[in-house]
């Protein structure tokens, strides 16, 4: 299994719009933050988004540009063949055959939804070129899945408009595992300040973002977790995240061989800082930072 860090800043992304503190001037591109997401590629080779931010299509480009399509490659595509014109239009320009392009993107089976906040659901419109060679699953409890079936509701009807994405819902519940092929996701409820919010465990990883607290009814679900993703906002305290002191603590209660910190704001500080002062086995993650499960 492959985790791939797409984003990794809080809502507002770092640089933050008009400051000038040391951070958002930082000249190291480890320190420039798009809104939190993530994308794993399963054992048996499907891809799982979990959540779709208003920066994901420039995530995905980003992402396009370190893994082109190959014919070897191993990293599930979507591939097409195109013709630029038809041979009638060729044969009127003078050419032999009609000039043709390579159309291939990451075949997505699923979205993981942790909750319903824009910077998790803003990118779902661009969910529509990778749904053209086959629906994806939004996988999401109730109350997360109404607003994004009442907001994008041309995106799951039977009959949509021709180019719009091709979504179907999945109503999932905190507490029950659901497999996405062959792999098992169990759902942890956890708390982003007074909100239910979903985090996700898939084999010895476990994805939690947006949480403050987690509730003791649901620290089972984190035994022997090896690898752990969670928040980090920033160094001082905030009502519904965790800061950077909690959330070295909570790792050092979950006790995972390594934690990676995501969500991050400005108030987090710069990487190298992070790289420097981290306890053992843990770091800032940062976009486009890539890991074997």
């Amino acid at each position: 299994m492959k985790l791939y860090f797409l984003g990794t800043g809080t809502s507002s992304g770092v640089p933050q719009m008009g400051c000038h503190c040391s951070v958002c001037r930082s000249a190291d591109p480890h320190d420039e933050r798009t809104r939190t997401s993530a994308l794993i590629e399963t054992d048996d080779h499907q891809l799982i988004l979990i959540d779709c931010g208003p920066d994901f299509r420039q995530q995905m480009l980003r992402f396009l540009e370190a893994h082109p399509y190959a014919p070897d490659t191993t990293l599930p595509y979507h591939y097409q063949n195109v013709a630029e014109m038809t041979d009638e239009q060729a044969k009127a320009a003078g050419l032999h055959e009609a000039p043709r392009y390579d159309y291939a993107l990451p075949a997505i089976d699923a979205v993981l939804m942790t909750h319903e906040h824009f910077d998790h659901v803003g990118g779902l419109d661009d969910l529509r070129p990778f749904s053209i060679f086959q629906p994806i699953e939004i996988c999401a409890e109730a109350r997360v899945a109404a607003p994004i079936l009442r907001n994008m509701f041309y995106c799951f009807r039977e009959k949509r408009y021709p180019g719009s994405p091709h979504l179907v819902m999945r109503e999932i519940s905190p507490d029950t595992p659901f497999s996405i092929g062959t792999t098992q996701i169990v759902p942890i409820r956890v708390m982003h300040g007074k909100l239910p919010i979903v985090g996700y465990r898939i084999g010895d990883l476990a994805y939690l973002t947006d949480m403050s607290t987690l509730p003791d009814t649901e620290r089972h679900k984190l035994a022997g977790v090896r690898t752990m993703v969670v928040n980090a906002l920033r160094h001082e305290a905030h009502p519904t995240h965790q800061n950077l002191q909690e959330a070295i603590a909570f790792a050092r209660s979950v006790g995972a061989a390594h934690t990676y910190f995501v969500h991050m704001s400005h108030g987090a500080g710069t990487q190298a800082e992070a790289d420097r002062t981290l306890p053992h086995g843990m770091t800032y993650a940062y976009d486009g930072l890539e890991i074997d499960l």
